[in-house]
């Protein structure tokens, strides 16, 4: 166990030297004097950039580390996310290296939970939203917690302290919502108040909601 932390504390030490290269390469998105350019959680790293030269100086570095201080990034979890990405510029623009290895071009990425899309849509999120608030009501039905035999006050603080929570994580990042998908969204929440309350769906929205 001394030996895996002793490991653990050296990798997360090179990391560090790492990203402060990262920054200092100024290669990275910036924000008036803030530096966005490697947002990192333990070692799971983003890599973000204005332009393509930018990102593949950024990658190489990251590259250069690992073969310093021999550790391996999996280039098959390594994923490029190109925004504004223009139809007519030539495939072979497009690559990316990571060492010798190329990395994958994808149109969507999640990154600790969080989908970002590459046209900046969050019409798949939102929908997710609606099933997952959906779904963790009937799998805590399911579970026991069953309307019938339990207040619907305590259901309601169920419900607000873990299926809304679940449901809208990372719903700061909805920017380009339009009504049709908070209307669907509102129809899940609707449901899912009447459901915990034994209510039939014909059930008056305003009725549903004034009695919790």
């Amino acid at each position: 166990m001394a030996c895996f932390e002793h490991i653990i504390y050296c990798q997360s030490v090179h990391i560090i030297y790492c990203l402060k290269e990262l920054k200092a390469s100024n290669k990275g998105l910036c924000f008036y004097d803030i530096n966005f350019g490697s947002p990192t959680v333990a070692d799971d790293m983003v890599l973000v950039s204005f332009s393509k030269k930018g990102l593949d100086q950024m990658l190489h570095i990251c590259w250069l580390y690992s073969c310093k201080w021999r550790y391996y990034y999996n280039a098959q979890n390594c994923k490029i996310l190109m925004f504004n990405d223009k139809q007519s510029t030539p495939p072979n623009r497009q690559h990316f290296m990571l060492g010798q290895e190329v990395l994958e071009l994808c149109g969507n990425y999640c990154h600790l939970g969080v989908t970002c899309e590459k046209h900046l849509s969050v019409k798949s999120s939102m929908k997710d939203a609606c099933v997952i608030l959906r779904g963790v009501v009937f799998g805590a039905v399911d579970g026991g917690l069953h309307p019938g035999f339990i207040n619907p006050r305590t259901l309601r603080v169920i419900y607000q302290s873990v299926v809304l929570p679940k449901a809208l994580y990372g719903c700061e990042f909805w920017s380009t919502y339009t009504k049709p998908d908070i209307d669907s969204l509102e129809k899940a929440h609707r449901y899912c108040i009447k459901h915990i309350q034994t209510f039939f769906r014909c059930t008056s929205t305003d009725f549903s909601l004034c009695c919790l």
